[in-house]
């Protein structure tokens, strides 16, 4: 089911990161940001018993699942745009027994 939002994030105090994947031996980059919006709503769902693999939230848009594990984040310049978040996705999830 997907919900119609209209959300805009501020990237102007957002930063890069290379994250492990979960589970795997590759890494990703990320871009994180602030949002106390997506913050509430992960609050929301943790409630009313919505799963979560990671030990913390962070907001943040994945840009890539292949990089080097040292790439240099350093040579990236900062996004100078909002973002726009346009739809929440919810998805029914049934454990494995």
């Amino acid at each position: 089911m997907a919900n119609k939002i209209n959300n805009s994030i501020d990237l102007h105090n957002s930063r890069f990161a290379v994250w492990k994947n979960y589970g795997e031996e590759t890494h990703c980059l990320v871009l994180l940001y602030q949002s106390e919006w997506l913050e509430n709503r992960f609050k929301l769902a943790r409630s009313l018993g919505a799963t979560w693999d990671f030990p913390d939230y962070h907001p943040h848009v994945t840009l890539s699942y292949q990089v080097p594990k040292d790439f240099d984040i350093k040579e990236l310049e900062q996004p100078d745009f909002p973002f726009q978040l346009e739809k929440e996705i919810l998805e029914i999830f049934t454990l494995k027994q």
